[in-house]
């Protein structure tokens, strides 16, 4: 473990994070589908739900990217970004966009 790289060690705490919960909630936030919905109904959506987001964008690779953009999950992303006054959920809104320029 010590000769990992940070960014694989933070994918294997992730994932067994989302392993160990048993709620169906839990296991949707894992869903690609699931966040572009969300992200779609930008009224509701909190700064917590985005550092969720960013958890879990950083912790798929491109076979997990490539639906969540087709899916228009990056516009929508860029909407809320666009939309948003608060400054903490733009921040969150920055850092999500962040990992899809480190793919």
């Amino acid at each position: 473990m010590k000769t990992l790289p940070d960014a694989k060690k933070w994918k294997l705490i992730v994932q067994q994070n989302l392993n160990e919960s048993d709620t169906a909630e839990e296991k949707e936030i894992d869903s690609h589908t699931f966040w572009v919905t969300e992200l779609q109904k930008q009224n509701t959506i909190s700064a917590t739900d985005l550092r969720k987001l960013r958890v879990v964008l950083s912790a798929h690779n491109d076979s997990w990217l490539e639906p969540f953009v087709a899916d228009k999950g990056l516009e929508a992303l860029i909407e809320v970004n666009a939309t948003q006054e608060n400054d903490d959920l733009q921040l969150e809104c920055l850092r999500c966009l962040k990992i899809f320029y480190k793919q």
